[in-house]
């Protein structure tokens, strides 16, 4: 008799630090789940292909059996990429036959983002207004280190001018690491203001438009990074009425993480992400694990009926 326990989870927050692997002891608590016949789904604002899979790659296929593998469902790029997992001499993401047609319906095609020059031109003029908010990283002192963050690493320019600044800080006696993942560089050593000044001309958090891509489809278009709430609200406001002028086709904006907006075919979400779970296992309800509710892009789960919340936010 089939399991009738099924969860999906959100990752970054929910189940792992941002930009980061499952810690073991989940890894043990999710391996449960499935010896009891669980259906498990990930449900990631990131990129699948480039985050999503890679951390779950090294931080939690390896201690599962492949025969669970056939229970999983991996959705990134805000919801709109599918996938499941096979063990064929190592772990390959693989686009189920069944989930074909959810992939085509929330895709966008290139003709419809011809306009993306003219939209980044719009949004450069509108950051002229918010010089600091729109260039300068935070500095986040952790217990044995500090983070510069948010980072703009998803387009090539953006991860250059990391690297650059991890050989500035490098001659200077610093120890850095990149996580592209979680957009951040980790500092070790006495980080003073001078390293800091010599890192302004680069502007490592100015936002750019990036487009993700899974299968040969165009999944989602995202802008980040946003360091502040207020930037990001004025956007928000601002990028309904750029994106009609430019004559792009049918668009939702969802605020996702703490800097970010991703830009998905519109009725794309978590929401339909949850529901192809449903429908793909033949579930009548599940539980879903998430941290960003009221604004975040946990929140169209509110909506839905056959979901089950749990919020790990000690806020919510």
């Amino acid at each position: 008799m089939k399991s009738s326990l099924a969860i999906a989870f959100d990752l970054d927050g929910t189940l792992a630090p941002r930009g980061q692997g499952v810690p073991y002891p989940v890894v043990q608590k999710l391996r449960s789940l499935l010896e009891k016949g669980a259906f498990l789904a990930f449900i990631s604002g990131s990129s699948l292909e480039d985050s999503l899979f890679p951390r779950l790659k090294s931080s939690f296929f390896p201690h599962i059996p492949p025969s669970f593998l056939s229970r999983l469902l991996l959705f990134g790029d805000g919801g709109a990429a599918v996938a499941q997992v096979q063990y064929r001499q190592g772990f390959h993401l693989t686009l189920p036959e069944k989930s074909q047609g959810y992939l085509a319906k929330y895709s966008l095609e290139e003709q419809e983002l011809k306009n993306l020059p003219a939209l980044e031109e719009k949004l450069n003029e509108f950051l002229l207004s918010y010089p600091e908010e729109a260039s300068q990283p935070f500095v986040e002192q952790k217990k044995k280190c500090y983070w510069l963050f948010p980072l703009e690493v998803h387009s090539q320019e953006g991860i250059a001018k990391a690297r650059q600044a991890q050989q500035i800080l490098e001659k200077e006696g610093l120890s850095t690491h990149l996580n592209l993942w979680g957009g951040y560089l980790e500092v070790k050593g006495k980080l003073l203001s001078k390293h800091l000044q010599a890192l302004r001309p680069l502007n490592l958090s100015k936002p750019r438009f990036g487009i993700r891509r899974y299968h040969s489809y165009y999944t989602q278009l995202l802008l980040k990074p946003l360091r502040s709430l207020k930037l990001r609200q004025a956007l928000l406001e601002k990028l309904p009425k750029w994106l009609e002028e430019l004559s792009f086709p049918p668009l939702d904006l969802i605020p996702a993480g703490r800097t970010a907006i991703d830009i998905l075919r519109q009725g794309c979400s978590k929401y339909t992400a949850f529901q192809h779970f449903l429908h793909f296992f033949s579930l009548p309800f599940a539980f879903y694990v998430g941290d960003e509710f009221l604004k975040g892009n946990d929140a169209p789960l509110l909506r839905h009926p056959k979901a089950r919340l749990i919020s790990v936010s000690p806020t919510q």
